[in-house]
């Protein structure tokens, strides 16, 4: 008899630590969902495998707050605040003083109130995901080549200079994203990484690989570096695109040799060049995510369609991070016991 009770005693706690573990994983990843900033997903960072090209423009001013050792970021106060992601190279560059190797598009993002959280490929893994847990948005640019390991191929003999640990940490921050939907703008590369890491795939060189049709100038390169080209783009009806552009077509800058080759889930076409490239993407979901193969960046000071592009990226992370403080309040309001 005492053996029994004890078996059944012993079965009876069994149980309840199971319960007790299971509603703490639930506890858990409620508060990933719910308030967004309370875990991470946990960024494992990759060595570096190549050095990039930096640009060459002058700093901006940043008005900062440090959270924890080595972290710092814009206050929320003013304004949503938005990832812009580093290579190992462009952060040295930035640290030093300087120059600010993305000077154009932090500015694109803070003429409209966003701020700027600089993510940087040589943070430790401790800061970059301090950093994480504040977005409210993330900003993907252009630079390198994106490997071809991540949807599936081997190097094409036109490949460019790769870099593994800057895949590694776009890939983080998008799963980062999605899983919060925070809003989303990739561009040129940061326009092929969305695509492959929504199961896509790009072509590795647009000159040796897309020649069923007339291809068109994407990218003017001589020894001398990487000059502007133009060409049109068409627009599909009912895009944001098209929102942004005001009509049906669209002359932009161009200059990239790499493109979207396979669609990647969750995503839809929505601006092409004549010879089929693919110029923009947007999700199909709840998910606001964009990108563009061109660079709106450069075109500030002559394009208003590249101003109001921006302006439509700050307005969705501004609005997202509305959303997420009335559900974190109304979270609260429930969680209070009634007086």
């Amino acid at each position: 008899m005492m053996d029994r009770e004890r078996r059944l005693g012993m079965g009876f706690l069994s149980g309840a630590l199971g319960l007790v573990i299971l509603l703490g994983a639930l506890l858990s990843i409620g508060s990933v969902l719910i308030a967004g900033r309370d875990a991470s997903l946990g960024y494992l960072p990759f060595a570096s495998q190549s050095s990039e090209p930096s640009g060459s423009e002058a700093p901006t001013a940043v008005v900062a707050t440090t959270t924890g050792p080595g972290v710092t970021v814009p206050p929320a106060s003013d304004g949503p605040r938005i990832g812009l992601v580093y290579t190992a190279s462009q952060a040295a560059i930035l640290a030093s003083g300087r120059e600010d190797p993305l000077r154009s598009y932090r500015r694109a993002i803070e003429m409209h109130g966003g701020r700027v959280v600089s993510l940087l490929v040589s943070d430790p893994e401790s800061v970059t995901n301090e950093k994480t847990r504040l977005l409210d948005g993330l900003l993907l640019p252009g630079g390198c080549d994106v490997d071809p390991e991540l949807f599936g191929e081997d190097p094409h003999p036109r490949l460019e200079r790769i870099d593994r640990a800057l895949d590694s940490l776009q890939f983080f921050l998008l799963e980062f994203a999605r899983k919060l939907r925070l809003p989303v703008l990739g561009i040129c590369r940061g326009h092929q990484v969305i695509n492959v890491f929504h199961g896509g795939s790009l072509y590795q060189d647009i000159p040796t690989q897309l020649v069923d049709v007339p291809p068109l100038i994407h990218r003017l390169k001589d020894d001398h570096g990487t000059h502007r080209a133009v060409h049109l783009i068409q627009i599909a009806s009912g895009s944001e695109m098209e929102v942004l552009a005001g009509s049906s077509t669209w002359e932009v800058n161009t200059y990239h040799h790499q493109s979207v080759k396979q669609l990647g889930r969750d995503l839809r076409v929505t601006a092409s060049s004549a010879d089929g490239v693919v110029e923009a993407i947007e999700g199909t979901t709840d998910w606001f995510v964009l990108g563009v193969q061109f660079h709106p960046e450069k075109d500030l000071e002559h394009d208003p369609r590249c101003v109001a592009l921006f302006a439509r990226f700050v307005e969705a992370v501004r609005a997202h991070r509305a959303e997420e403080e009335a559900a974190r309040a109304r979270q609260k309001n429930r969680s209070e016991p009634p007086r």
